[in-house]
């Protein structure tokens, strides 16, 4: 498909209506059906698009996917996301569509000063990447990883830090969040 566009969308996100835009080019969905396996395999790819979520910026991405479609479960085996000097990679398995369990692997970087500016945060005026690689799901642990970031600029008009460095492990659960050093 070479051009999909959706204008003043909606996504419903735990009972709340959450306005978006987008324009997508270059979209690829190759799927084959295994009779045998009883399942469906899938590569999926999004060359260059365009997003806006309720009244932030927009940002471009694309993304590239390979995954099994089975009976009650999907296995990633491949995605990535990129944007800007920002980039996921990402490999699991999502459970039970019903009661959607994921868990799996994951590393990337973040562009700091990129999703600043994209969240209206000023204060963060630079930051190169910040680095994740961390293994997700647990019964009691909702989110858990490491983030290394260094170069980071941040003002507030009063204070202003330049050259900073962060290295930390954290966890969150659905109850608290808990940050170490590495």
């Amino acid at each position: 498909m070479s051009h999909i566009e959706v204008q003043q969308g909606e996504l419903l996100w735990q009972d709340r209506k959450v306005p978006f835009e987008f324009a997508a080019r270059d979209l690829a969905l190759l799927l084959n059906y295994s009779l045998l396996r009883r399942q469906y395999e899938a590569h999926l790819a999004a060359g260059n698009v365009d997003a806006r979520i309720q009244d932030s910026p927009s940002f471009a991405w694309r993304a590239d996917a390979a995954l099994v479609l089975a009976r009650g479960r999907a296995d990633i085996n491949s995605l990535t996301v990129t944007s800007g000097k920002s980039e996921l990679h990402f490999a699991g398995q999502l459970q039970d569509f019903h009661n959607p369990r994921v868990s799996g692997e994951y590393h990337g970087l973040a562009d700091l000063g990129a999703l600043a500016s994209l969240l209206r945060q000023p204060q963060v005026r630079t930051a190169p990447p910040i680095r994740r690689k961390r293994f997700l799901e647990h019964p009691d642990i909702f989110h858990r990883g490491n983030v290394q970031g260094k170069e980071i600029e941040w003002s507030n008009g009063r204070v202003l830090l330049r050259n900073g460095r962060i290295s930390a492990s954290f966890s969150v659960t659905p109850d608290r969040l808990r940050v170490s050093s590495d």
